[in-house]
């Protein structure tokens, strides 16, 4: 329950934050997208997680914080299934990342389908950046990672 409180606090500030810089725009790329136009639309990286889940599963992220012993904010213990061991993954992929600021650092993709057609695609234009290209990396994982694993209600808390 903590844990959850944690998330959604978190979650909570991260809007507000975005609204005060003016910095929530859309963060889809479209598949079309003109290449040459610089890409400057972007939001935090934890609502692009949210989309690359929704897409990938059809499912509310929300489903997924408090999940198990890994998923939400912090972790600890054995992973109760396979949407667990996607979460530790997730969190252990940020870890590796932590120079980058993951929770932080948005990046490019698009996306097209849902569910099980959901295609996700990290692009890595117009920067060049390792970091950008490393997170969108980790959360298009799990994200794709869940939709492979069965959602157990009775792992929610």
């Amino acid at each position: 329950m903590k844990r959850s409180l944690m998330f959604i606090a978190f979650l909570g500030v991260a809007f507000l934050c975005q609204d005060v810089v003016g910095r929530y725009i859309d963060d889809e790329v479209d598949e079309d997208q003109d290449w040459e136009v610089p890409l400057n639309r972007q939001k935090r990286n934890l609502w692009q997680f949210k989309n690359m889940i929704k897409c990938a599963t059809d499912r509310s992220a929300w489903d997924y914080n408090g999940y198990g012993n890994w998923c939400g904010a912090g972790g600890s213990g054995t992973p109760v299934d396979g949407v667990d061991r996607c979460c530790k993954a997730h969190d252990q992929c940020y870890d590796r990342n932590q120079k980058c600021n993951p929770k932080w650092n948005s990046y490019k993709y698009s996306r097209s389908g849902k569910g099980a057609s959901c295609r996700i695609t990290c692009h890595n234009y117009p920067k060049n950046d390792r970091c950008e290209l490393n997170v969108c990396y980790c959360d298009k994982i799990a994200a794709e990672c869940f939709r492979r694993h069965p959602y157990n209600k009775k792992h929610k808390n």
